[in-house]
């Protein structure tokens, strides 16, 4: 019997025939032995089923699931789903283009054994499209407190990707990825678990994974209408965890930020999108009564239609909006 924890790594994948075996390889090259790979296919029309159906036969840790269909397509339903099946007391989540070192599991383990803790932190590192690894992916310093991870993260300042922890499974087991949420998935995620505050972490230096950049990544209207469909519910999941002063104004920096580089550029095109955003921000106590009132004056220019009218100044009225409500 193997006496080294059972790492599990949870791989949704979709249409990665290009990708997915690279990022196999190098779990399959782990100089850490004691892992089960679950990969969760999402609906795939290419060959990334057949891929994985060979990976299986060829190492029995490795599994592949197809997503239940009564369950939300999407990422978020096949981890969830992939973290039903397993079994490991550590989670490694992976996205099916991600590349890892042969050292990863091995120092992450031994660091959260050593040092007793509920999750370690890695660096990781940009990957292009040629496979060149370029500069580090993780916004941050050393000695961060769970706290200061959390301040980065509602200041949209990620600190990290989803592939950079190596988490306890029993820490994280009550902290699903929510399945309704189009975009904002990992920040969710990350942030929730951070709020609570009651976990012991570290921090590795070393760059032991690799996020690919540069291929599919979304773009386009229908983007952005994900994006924008899905504020208003993280919004309201979030919003109640900023209950301090300092919390609520590194959010707010989160929400201007977002608004002003997705929202306000397609004011035209997704107006009831951008009315909903408006209304629940103005309802609620991120913002304080003069910022709610430039709010409700971008909230007016929207519901009577003022930008169909040329020669009144709204350009520079916004442009002032904009430089009040964005952080300096």
């Amino acid at each position: 019997m193997n006496s080294e924890p059972l790492i599990s790594i949870i791989i949704p994948t979709y249409n990665r025939e290009n990708t997915i075996a690279e990022t196999l390889d190098s779990v399959l090259s782990q100089t850490y032995a004691n892992w089960e790979c679950i990969a969760v296919d999402d609906g795939s029309t290419d060959s990334t089923i057949n891929i994985l159906d060979v990976y299986s036969k060829k190492d029995s840790r490795f599994q592949y699931f197809q997503r239940p269909s009564h369950k939300e397509k999407g990422a978020n339903s096949c981890r969830n789903y992939g973290f039903e099946k397993s079994k490991g007391s550590f989670i490694q989540w992976l996205d099916s283009d991600d590349l890892l070192s042969k050292f990863c599991f091995e120092k992450r383990v031994q660091t959260i054994l050593e040092k007793q803790l509920d999750f370690v932190v890695a660096s990781t590192a940009y990957l292009n499209n040629n496979n060149s690894k370029e500069e580090i992916v993780n916004q941050d310093s050393e000695h961060v407190t769970n706290e200061d991870y959390l301040i980065q993260f509602l200041s949209y300042n990620l600190p990290w990707c989803i592939l950079s922890p190596m988490w306890k499974r029993s820490i994280i087991s009550e902290f699903h990825f929510d399945e309704n949420l189009q975009r904002f998935q990992d920040v969710d995620f990350h942030i929730r678990i951070l709020a609570s505050n009651k976990f012991k972490f570290d921090r590795l230096y070393e760059i032991d994974t690799y996020y690919r950049i540069g291929l599919n990544n979304p773009k386009g209207d229908l983007h952005v209408k994900k994006v924008l469909n899905s504020f208003v519910p993280f919004f309201n999941k979030i919003q109640p965890l900023t209950d301090s002063n300092p919390r609520k104004k590194h959010f707010r920096t989160f929400v201007s930020t977002f608004l002003f580089s997705q929202g306000f550029p397609n004011f035209i095109l997704f107006k009831e999108e951008v009315k909903a955003i408006l209304k629940i921000i103005y309802k609620s106590n991120t913002y304080n009564l003069y910022q709610k009132g430039l709010v409700a004056i971008e909230s007016f220019i929207l519901d009577k239609k003022l930008y169909k009218i040329k020669g009144i100044g709204l350009y520079r009225l916004r442009t002032w909006i904009k430089s009040q409500l964005l952080p300096t």
